[in-house]
């Protein structure tokens, strides 16, 4: 249920742009809830009408009321476990970027991955509409800073779909030698989703390390300074320890919500300390 706020925030924001977000579920005999409120919803302990159906008919009617009840702004349809098997859904929520022709361009399999979402879809929109980044309101360093961490997420998009496509051929093989060649072939998209994984990721975090943090502003900036400056105190931990030092103190500054805060303050800015002071 998490991953729905991002959806609908996402179809809000692009429907008018092309896109279009689909909801698809299977029929459950005698599972499911009807929440008495949208709010309800995103509740640990949800409360509401347990359905006890098992026609589809009866999942049809569940369907529609859940939809009208939790105010979703986008359409849920029905599929089968055929459709599931064809598009190897073994975990909930598995969401799939479709281009107009028909390609799946990614798949993400649970929540939380609404900027990576955002990214996928943009690129794929080709929006010129979508306002350039202000180039005059950063410096050079910051500038290079952000423009490698939009490649670094570029990187990952593109690892996902070669890893998607891979295993898509592996399981379409039905001879020996398909197999073979499949298997051949997702060991190498492996390696190659890998090698540009961490070209991407060594390039952006050199370029944080010398852009000036104080000019990223603004909740679009908090994602990338948040991953980028855990990145920064790593790498720079043997050779620039004070870097590391002052990456790590700023994260913890800034983002006292971060998910590696705890990490941060226990762990890897005791050992920026340690590896400071060392003669």
């Amino acid at each position: 249920m998490g991953s729905i706020p991002g959806l609908e925030a996402l179809h809000e924001s692009r429907a008018n742009k092309g896109m279009t977000v689909l909801g698809v579920t299977r029929q459950y005999d005698k599972r499911g809830l009807l929440p008495d409120s949208r709010d309800e919803l995103f509740k640990p302990n949800r409360s509401g009408e347990l359905y006890t159906g098992t026609t589809t008919e009866e999942y049809i009617a569940h369907l529609k009321a859940f939809h009208e009840r939790v105010e979703m702004p986008y359409p849920i349809v029905l599929g089968t476990s055929k459709d599931m098997k064809n598009y190897q859904v073994y975990g909930i929520p598995t969401v799939f970027v479709i281009d107009r022709e028909g390609i799946i361009n990614f798949v993400a399999i649970g929540g939380r991955r609404g900027k990576l979402l955002e990214t996928v879809v943009d690129r794929l929109l080709d929006d010129d509409d979508k306002p350039a980044d202000d180039q005059g309101s950063l410096s050079p360093a910051s500038q290079k800073a952000l423009d490698a961490w939009k490649a670094q997420n570029d990187a990952l998009v593109t690892a996902m779909k070669l890893v998607t496509e891979a295993r898509t051929r592996e399981s379409n093989a039905r001879t020996v030698e398909e197999r073979k060649a499949a298997a051949k072939a997702k060991e190498e998209a492996g390696q190659k989703a890998s090698d540009l994984l961490q070209d991407t990721r060594k390039q952006f975090a050199d370029a944080l390390a010398k852009a000036d943090w104080d000019e990223f502003k603004g909740d679009e900036y908090a994602e990338m300074l948040d991953s980028g400056l855990v990145q920064v105190g790593l790498d720079a931990l043997e050779g620039d320890p004070a870097l590391a030092v002052r990456a790590f103190e700023y994260e913890l500054g800034h983002f006292p919500g971060s998910s590696s805060y705890g990490t941060v303050a226990g762990e890897y800015l005791p050992w920026a300390y340690a590896t400071a002071l060392e003669p």
